[in-house]
């Protein structure tokens, strides 16, 4: 059985004009994780391959709690919300929501 405890471990990454500072997160696996983001832009946050998506909010402070038992790298992607979506109708057939890769969380073994 694995009854490994889990270290925890807090860190704080703010996001500001579509860069995350600091872009890449270097952590042990058997962390778990407190991320507190702050943003200048409303969007979502979302961690690929621990599929883990959190709304953001502009000027405050959001937080992520993720139990990292998988190693490897893992793109952190950011959607951007857009409030007007009416007006650019046109453009979702081909783009059904922009992502952009702005870092990534790098989990190595222990």
């Amino acid at each position: 059985t694995n009854n490994e405890e889990f270290t925890k471990k807090k860190i704080d990454i703010s996001f500001k004009n579509m860069e995350l500072i600091p872009d890449n997160i270097n952590i042990e696996e058997n962390s778990e994780l407190y991320l507190n983001i702050i943003s200048d832009i409303d969007g979502k946050l979302h961690i690929h391959g621990y599929d883990i998506e959190q709304k953001i909010e502009k000027n405050k402070i959001s937080k992520i709690t993720i139990k990292l038992n998988a190693t490897g790298n893992f793109p952190i992607a950011f959607h951007i919300e857009s409030n007007h979506g009416e007006d650019d109708h046109h453009n979702t057939e081909n783009a059904p929501h922009k992502e952009t890769i702005i870092g990534n969380l790098i989990v190595n073994p222990k």
